[in-house]
């Protein structure tokens, strides 16, 4: 379902938790965002996806990798703006197999030059 690199299997549940997680805050988050009708609130919602994918990443997510380096990339989940970081979590993401993160990538760097 997710991509993980040889994870041991209790780190592989983990993350695998917490991916579940930020997926469900995300939802949410949107959610409050559609009943708000305003994009520039920050919702808890947002902060507990961004804190569930941080979780996940740091134990070798590929999914929540790119989802950082999305939200860094698009000032999501309470993230600033921050082409570095972004550029950081979507090489992470590309190098964990991630099928999006390098065409991602490939994007941002024709249109932003990184």
């Amino acid at each position: 379902m997710f991509a993980f690199e040889n994870l041991p299997a209790d780190m592989h549940s983990q993350a695998e938790d917490e991916i579940e997680q930020g997926l469900r805050f995300e939802e949410l988050a949107v959610q409050d965002h559609e009943r708000m009708q305003n994009w520039l609130d920050i919702t808890p919602n947002d902060r507990n996806a961004m804190w569930c994918y941080l979780r996940a990443a740091l134990r070798g997510n590929a999914d929540a990798s790119f989802k950082l380096g999305i939200g860094y990339l698009n000032g999501q989940f309470g993230l600033d703006k921050n082409y570095t970081e972004a550029e950081k979590w979507l090489n992470k993401a590309a190098s964990q197999g991630h099928p999006d993160a390098e065409r991602c990538l490939q994007e941002a760097f024709s249109k932003l030059a990184f």
